[in-house]
């Protein structure tokens, strides 16, 4: 395909992309993302102040009347755009992951099934790209072979079928086959689906049966009425926002579904300018507000007079973790320095890339630096001590002295507080979602808040979380050649990266801050195991104050873990163990999210 054609074909598929969400403002881009089974949520992202739209990029030597799982990729997601309330969408009792994930799943359906019955040239589009999306995860394979359907892409098959009527194809079929046999135990020989068939095109009415749905589909109890646990004035300004119709689609940025080949998730996808325009913000908006550290090195750990926490049993949550999570083979894990991963030559070179590339913010991060390196040592606390023989001459004692000769003069001394007695870890996310601005970004914090708290006497180490392979390596491998048992755990070799030891002064490493840069490091990234490994490691140390800033972008992701357990499975450890971390240790945890809010995990 020449370049004019592709070109060509580009520029059709958003003039539609615009025409069927009504978004005559909305960006497309290509290159990322599978045709289907992928929520809008995950397909739209808010880039240089427009919604963007992630679609696959278009086929090779194909007019675009052969490509209908382009158009279905597009189709789909404009139909998300024009049909889907965030403000109703949040009103939902549902709580775990897996629940959140049909939600999700469900919406996006909704919002095909409504184009779908309008439109019969969508339809066909949606369905062939469904059945690429199944095809190219090999569902139609997965039956002879015994290998495990996620959950949220039976329930999008099955509820696919029945909101549009579509006919499934070989692929997709196969998928819903698998998860047919469970529907009809939960909800009888109907297909499940008939009311919320009848209500398509009342987002807000689908979404309390959607809610309904969900429950008996996972066996858990009905949820209180929703309106009880709200207050009255929240939800009524919520109910006349939803009913208004004015609140469009604002997903937040997320990371991609299985076997994409997104910016976001893919080695092959290009690096994400997702935050170009917002560089010199992240910067402020991350580092200038650093009196949240200073609170971290002032406050955490202490109670009102100064007595540090106390815990009886600080790896318990540990020890129930093992009940939870577990993976299936750790003899391809890794723990590697820097220097183990480039030449010194290479790391050279990165860290001049990365230096070129964070000129123009020079001026802007000697002025947070500074500013941190202020407040830190305004936090802390001096004492003295008085009547010495020697050390600082006294003078508030000068004039009983003068009044008084035979009055011996006393000296003083500075006692400074056990705020030096401090290390701090530095967590970052090496996944691939993270490449461009964002790992940049993430360099940059590093550099700054090392460089600024060791003037403070603060000792830092630096860590990167990644995996040595993309969709499962010599782990899954083993898995596969062991016969595909269920439920296996962990799925991939991990790669743990030491950019700088605590003890380690910065200048001798920060060529190493540079190896984020370095194509096919950045992979795929299982948080929860990450934060356990850096916990372990600042355990060990005899520092009194001790501290975990982790640098992400978003939730765990490692596909071949995520399809061979069920749904959340990477999530709800993560959760644990921050949640062991932050209430049984005595370790402070915070977090700073690029791109993406934290907050859902992190306390701080």
């Amino acid at each position: 395909m020449t370049d004019k054609n592709q070109t060509d074909i580009e520029s059709l598929t958003e003039s539609a992309y615009r025409a069927v969400s009504g978004d005559v403002h909305g960006d497309v881009s290509f290159g990322g993302g599978q045709a289907s089974l992928t929520t809008g949520n995950h397909r739209l992202i808010q880039k240089k102040k427009k919604m963007t739209a992630r679609l696959p990029a278009p086929a090779q030597n194909e007019p675009l009347s052969n490509q209908l799982h382009l158009r279905g990729a597009a189709d789909a997601t404009a139909l998300y755009r024009r049909y889907h309330n965030d403000v109703i969408h949040a009103r939902t009792g549902l709580n775990t992951v897996e629940g959140r994930a049909l939600f999700d799943v469900l919406e996006q359906v909704r919002c095909e099934a409504v184009g779908a019955r309008k439109m019969q040239g969508v339809a066909r589009n949606l369905n062939a790209a469904l059945e690429e999306a199944c095809v190219k995860k090999r569902y139609h394979e997965a039956a002879d072979k015994g290998a495990p359907i996620p959950v949220a892409d039976g329930v999008y098959v099955l509820a696919f079928e029945a909101l549009t009527g579509q006919e499934l194809q070989t692929a997709s079929s196969a998928a819903a086959q698998a998860w047919r046999p469970l529907l009809t135990a939960r909800f009888g020989d109907g297909n499940g689906f008939s009311d919320l068939y009848t209500h398509v095109a009342d987002q807000k009415k689908f979404a309390n049966l959607s809610e309904i749905f969900i429950r008996r589909w996972m066996g858990i109890d009905a949820p209180q009425d929703r309106g009880e646990t709200e207050s009255g004035d929240n939800a009524d300004e919520l109910e006349s926002l939803a009913d208004d119709g004015d609140v469009g689609s604002d997903p937040s940025q997320s990371r991609g579904d299985d076997d994409s080949q997104d910016d976001m998730t893919s080695a092959e996808g290009a690096p994400s300018d997702a935050f170009e325009d917002e560089a010199a913000g992240t910067q402020e908006t991350e580092l200038a507000d650093s009196d949240m550290m200073g609170d971290q090195l002032d406050d955490g750990g202490s109670d009102a007079q100064g007595t540090p926490k106390e815990f009886e049993n600080p790896t318990h949550f540990l020890e129930d973790r093992a009940h939870t999570y577990d993976a299936y083979t750790n003899d391809f894990d890794e723990v590697v320095e820097a220097t183990k991963l480039a030449t010194a030559e290479e790391l050279r070179s990165l860290r001049v890339q990365l230096d070129d590339q964070l000129k123009p913010l020079q001026a802007l991060t000697g002025k947070l630096a500074n500013r941190l390196q202020r407040i830190l040592l305004a936090r802390q606390q001096r004492q003295w001590r008085f009547d010495l023989e020697e050390g600082t001459l006294n003078t508030a004692r000068l004039a009983r002295i003068i009044a008084d000769p035979t009055i011996p003069v006393t000296y003083k001394q500075e006692i400074e507080t056990d705020f030096q007695d401090t290390v701090l870890t530095l967590l970052i996310d090496n996944s691939g979602s993270m490449r461009g601005r964002p790992i940049t970004v993430a360099a940059l914090t590093a550099d700054i808040l090392a460089r600024t708290l060791e003037r403070c006497g603060v000792k830092v180490e630096i860590l990167g979380f990644t995996t040595a392979n993309w969709k499962g390596g010599q782990s899954r491998r083993q898995w596969t050649e062991s016969g595909r048992p269920a439920n296996p755990g962990r799925l991939n070799d991990i790669r743990h990266i030491i950019y700088k030891a605590a003890d380690a002064p910065l200048r001798r490493n920060r060529s190493n801050l540079a190896l984020m840069l370095k194509e096919g490091i950045l992979k795929e990234n299982i948080d929860g195991e990450a934060l356990v490994w850096a916990y372990k490691r600042l355990q060990a140390r005899s520092e009194d104050r001790k501290i975990m800033m982790v640098i992400s972008d978003g939730a765990p992701v490692d596909d071949s873990t995520l399809s061979a357990n069920e749904v959340g499975y990477l999530e709800r450890d993560l959760h644990h163990v921050i949640q062991g971390i932050e209430k049984q240790s005595d370790i402070e945890l915070t977090a700073i999210g690029i791109g993406h809010d934290v907050g859902k995990y992190y306390k701080n």
